[in-house]
């Protein structure tokens, strides 16, 4: 922009003003940021390289053209060309201009033989060409080869640029905020908490002001030009982010607050940052205007910054060799941001995150080319939320025939399947695969950076239990002192933590391209890196071993056999290919060659330890983690060494009856029941009763098959008048007539008396002596079971829950509560 501006303002002293006619700097600022970024492949590099372009055209009112572009640099294109010479030849050609003009020639190109389009087009057709530093002339032999060589030291411009321009930013930031304060010149985004606005100038731009983002400390509104925060609270007063801040380092990671809890109390408080400000292009944004997966992130972004927060020094890393990094000291609100104990608290919940939470690099296998007899398929992922992928336990892949975006129809393959058909070509290999992860030889200077590293935090420990006594003793002390050791601890100890927090985190990012260098290849996996890589195959911690993995597995093949086994249909898979590994001058491919079954026709005998362990916790057979069919139940039974129709466990709807089975029936050996009843600390009462229903005398399944709406009314109406089943009772609730009631006196397990024309006599409870006796839809109990102390007959309890849930006809007893006792 400055080189636009400096260019109409060097055309004007040639006799040529144009800039009445320019759009105002903020909206061509805006205009070139709302460009869409135009992408194009980088020469020799398989990159990309990036560049905005914003055109005005005042030809019809003015007679100029206007081009902006910003982003493209000295890169080449695959044709050995600049995108924006390209485009400025064009639009000259297409204007058929008189004129180009710019601040300086090199600014025209970065590299010189890229701008010959261009130049053999001036010079062909009599244009003219001019330049701050030059006189506007003819493109003549002379004109051309002085031209020629301010291109070529373009490219020396273009090469010191970055380091110059820092050099710039570094020279113009002040080494530490004062008052909340500090002139910045570096364009970096603060972290949150800090905001930068542009100063109004005497002539032109200001300079650029960092503060504590506080109606305490801000600038005088009417001395900014740009980016002043406008957001306000639920209350119309303008935002705190300060305190906004300090109140979610108090309260992160507290117990009984949510991370949805944090935001509400941010979006009440108007909180904003500003990188929001920045993306949004508003000044008046808050969290509450993001999505909720956005403002989650902000709450994250924050909790990660605690270095900065706890030492309230600011480094902004420009990464260039000669050049150290900007560091700004001070940057903490009066009474610092939070308190040792909230930096603890956060780091320890950070670090749970991080091991509890699924990773983002599931999809280690899309892409990967895979044959289907004739066909060639590309694995593709489906497309899944943060919330599914935390819950998918086994990611699936689809088969995408090339060039197509339709899915093979029932084809698809779990991440596990995939994962272990990798894992067991490197087992199946044996010594051999360990014999190549042996002849790799690791780097030398990862050593070394390990060894840094691993120093590096000894020191930053020693610093931190400074601290960490420090802060104790200013809890304790107050006056003089005090003072005494807060310049203790902001002379000694904070710029010793920052510099120890910068160096680790230099030193990892060097371990990591070091690492990344070793690693990848363009066709094999590195042997060193083989056993890292089968780690990582299960559950994928990081996207380094992908694009190597997907170029070294070679020629995969898929077979899908459908199989019949005892009438249910079994898949039969077989997944091949190899595994090229580099060992530095050697290449070794790896044979993977997998097969494995899957559908309801899967031999139980491979579920049977999961199946027989739920079995005796109590899981009853229905709800078994695995399924089983009709024809699984056979394979159960033999699995327990009876013949299918003698397996009763498919019957029992209860747990703790189910588990009791398993024991008295299938696995008692040479156990007594008194000493089974005290393994499983139950009554032994109740283990009698389960041997004499399913050993002594299994059940003909009769109790209240079919008549429990019969034995329902009878009770309820007992219930209602002191023990005495009404007739009219019965039939009215349990739709009978009399004739089927003496079938249900006999089919009851109890002891009723008939009273001729009136009912059944119930016999009360005999533990409390309760008329209120309730029947069960179960076998288990000795008759009806008391409502009040929940025993049956034989004094066995059964609580309310779960056996509750088993009462017969419940409707029945809601009809009889509703009706006045008789």
């Amino acid at each position: 922009m400055d080189d636009l501006l400096g260019a109409a303002d060097e055309l004007a002293r040639k006799g040529v003003d144009i800039r009445e006619a320019l759009p105002q700097r903020q909206v061509m600022l805006e205009d070139l940021r709302a460009a869409t970024p135009i992408s194009t492949d980088r020469l020799n590099e398989g990159k990309k390289l990036s560049h905005r372009i914003v055109e005005y055209d005042f030809v019809a009112e003015w007679g100029f053209h206007l081009i902006l572009c910003a982003g493209s640099g000295k890169q080449l294109d695959p044709f050995a060309g600049q995108p924006w010479i390209s485009r400025l030849l064009a639009s000259v050609q297409h204007h058929n201009s008189g004129l180009v003009f710019a601040k300086e020639i090199h600014r025209i190109a970065r590299v010189a033989w890229a701008a010959g389009p261009l130049m053999s087009w001036i010079q062909a057709t009599g244009c003219f060409i001019g330049s701050g530093d030059r006189e506007i002339r003819l493109l003549d032999n002379a004109t051309s080869a002085s031209t020629f060589f301010d291109l070529q030291a373009s490219e020396e411009v273009a090469r010191k640029l970055p380091l110059e321009s820092r050099r710039g930013m570094a020279a113009k930031t002040a080494p530490a905020m004062v008052g909340g304060q500090v002139e910045v010149g570096v364009g970096h985004v603060p972290p949150p908490g800090l905001a930068v606005v542009r100063m109004k100038g005497s002539a032109g731009r200001g300079h650029l002001v960092m503060f504590l983002d506080s109606p305490d400390f801000r600038p005088d509104e009417a001395q900014v030009a740009e980016w002043f925060p406008s957001s306000v609270d639920a209350e119309g007063e303008p935002a705190d982010s300060v305190a906004a801040v300090k109140w979610l380092l108090a309260h992160a990671y507290t117990e009984g607050l949510t991370k949805s809890d944090l935001m509400r109390e941010l979006i009440r408080r108007g909180f904003s940052t500003q990188k929001m400000r920045y993306h949004h292009a508003r000044t008046d944004i808050t969290i509450g205007d993001l999505s909720h997966s956005n403002a989650l992130g902000v709450i994250r972004t924050v909790c990660r910054h605690l270095e900065f927060y706890r030492t309230g020094v600011l480094r902004f890393p420009f990464g260039i060799d000669g050049l150290d990094d900007v560091v700004i000291t001070g940057c903490c609100p009066p009474g610092g941001w939070a308190t040792p104990a909230d930096f603890a608290r956060i780091a320890a919940g950070l670090d749970a995150d991080e091991s509890e939470a699924r990773p983002n690099h599931l999809y280690w296998f899309a892409g990967l080319p895979v044959s289907i007899g004739d066909d060639t398929f590309v694995l593709r992922s489906r497309s899944l939320g943060y919330k599914e992928r935390l819950s998918d336990p086994d990611p699936a892949y689809y088969f995408e025939a090339r060039g197509a975006t339709k899915r093979a129809p029932g084809f698809s393959l779990g991440h596990a399947e995939i994962a272990q058909w990798f894992a067991g070509g490197i087992a199946a290999a044996g010594d051999r695969a360990l014999s190549l992860v042996g002849s790799g030889v690791t780097s030398t200077l990862e050593i070394e950076l390990v060894a840094r590293r691993t120093r590096l935090k000894a020191e930053r420990e020693v610093l931190l239990e400074r601290e960490r006594d420090l802060l104790s003793k200013v809890e304790q002390t107050s006056g003089a002192l005090l003072e005494r050791l807060e310049s203790i601890y902001n002379r000694e100890v904070a710029p010793g933590l920052a510099d120890a927090a910068a160096a680790l985190a230099e030193v990892d990012r060097e371990i990591s391209h070091e690492r990344a260098r070793t690693l990848m290849s363009t066709s094999s996996v590195a042997a060193e890196r083989l056993l890292e890589l089968v780690a990582q195959l299960a559950v994928p911690r990081s996207a380094a071993f992908r694009s190597i993995l997907l170029a070294a597995t070679r020629e995969v093949r898929y077979e899908r056999l459908p199989q019949q086994r005892r009438g249910v249909q079994t898949l039969v898979h077989r997944l091949t290919g190899k595994l090229v590994i580099g060992t530095g001058d050697e290449i070794v491919e790896l044979p993977l060659d997998r097969t494995w079954e899957s559908g309801a026709g899967v031999a139980i005998v491979e579920r049977a330890p999961e199946i027989l362990e739920e079995l005796r916790a109590g899981v009853p057979f229905h709800a078994l983690t695995t399924p089983l069919s009709q024809y699984a139940r056979s394979d159960v039974a033999k699995l327990l060494g009876v013949r299918s129709e003698e397996l009763l466990l498919p019957r029992i709807q209860d747990g703790r009856i189910s588990r009791a089975v398993m024991h008295v029936v299938y696995e008692r050996g040479d156990r007594s029941l008194g000493r089974i009843a005290r393994q499983l600390g139950e009554p032994v009462a109740f283990v009698e009763r389960i041997a004499e229903l399913y050993v002594e005398q299994p059940p003909a399944a009769r109790w209240l098959r079919g008549n429990a709406k019969y034995l329902a009314a009878l009770y309820a109406s007992a219930a209602h008048n002191e023990g005495l089943g009404l007739l009219g009772d019965i039939r009215r609730w349990g739709c009978t007539k009399r004739a089927h009631l003496t079938i249900v006196a006999r089919e009851a397990e109890d002891d009723l008396s008939l009273v001729r024309g009136v009912g059944y006599q119930v016999p009360p409870c005999s533990t409390c002596g309760s008329h209120e006796l309730v029947p069960l839809k179960i076998w288990e109990p000795v008759g009806p079971v008391c409502a009040s102390c929940r025993t049956d007959r034989r004094g066995l309890k059964w609580s309310a829950d779960p056996y509750d849930e088993y009462i017969a006809e419940p409707g029945i007893w809601a009809l009889a509560s509703a009706e006045p006792i008789s």
